[in-house]
């Protein structure tokens, strides 16, 4: 178990240091859905990915704004 919450969390950082590198939010929302879809058969680690892809949501969201207000 401890390895598959450190795979979530560690999946769910590299995407959003690829974002930060790259700025592409379709790429962020392909490579969060892949980790969702990766525990949809275990649901404790399904509702913990997804709940990951929520909690940095806003934080994506207000990076994608602050990169459109630039242009």
């Amino acid at each position: 178990m401890h390895e598959k919450i450190q795979d979530v969390m560690n999946t769910a950082w590299k995407n959003y240091k690829d974002y930060r590198r790259s700025g592409d939010i379709r790429q962020y929302t392909k490579q969060m859905s892949a980790l969702v879809e990766k525990y949809k058969g275990d649901p404790l680690l399904l509702q913990f990915a997804e709940n990951m892809a929520i909690t940095y949501a806003p934080v994506i969201n207000a990076m994608a704004e602050e990169k459109r207000n630039e242009q």
